[in-house]
């Protein structure tokens, strides 16, 4: 800032309203908003949800094609379309790339709602369980954006009654 001798605000003044118009300036550049508010809805200050043994890579698929799965609880994604059938899925700390996926089935992988291997299947009735449907589920796994439900809300819900 300008020095201000003897009182004489008005140099003062001129510089602070440059730079006032400057920062208005750079906040209306839609590039700079654009990557702020992708950075922004993957920050988050919660602790990442933690679902052993399974998020270590054992026993993914104990209950089959009737194994569920969610996303993560606070783990906001953003969900890149790069192509047809092809999305760039991107947490906090991760990304990953998809490929032979429908907008369908994307929108389902991360709503917030479970889903079992059943429902994916019927999202990609095109792909082989084998060699595409679970290694994809497992792809997902290890990277931290699904997790296996577990049964205790099952559990607790017939010990309540």
């Amino acid at each position: 800032l300008p020095l201000v001798p003897d009182g004489e605000m008005g140099q003062f003044d001129r510089h602070l309203q440059t730079l006032s118009d400057r920062l208005v300036d750079i906040l209306k550049e839609e590039k700079l908003t654009r990557e702020f508010s992708q950075e922004f809805t993957l920050s988050g200050d919660r602790n990442p949800e933690i679902a052993l043994p399974t998020q270590a890579g054992f026993d993914l698929f104990d209950k089959g094609l009737d194994t569920r799965f969610r996303p993560p609880k606070y783990q906001p994604v953003r969900i890149e379309f790069r192509a047809k059938d092809e999305y760039r899925i991107c947490t906090l700390d991760r990304q990953i790339d998809l490929k032979g996926v429908t907008p369908e089935c994307i929108e389902n992988l991360f709503r917030g709602k479970s889903f079992s291997v059943w429902d994916v299947a019927e999202w990609l009735p095109n792909c082989d369980l084998e060699t595409e449907l679970l290694p994809l589920l497992l792809q997902l796994i290890e990277a931290q954006m699904l997790l296996v439900e577990e049964d205790r809300g099952i559990r607790e819900d017939s010990q309540g009654e």
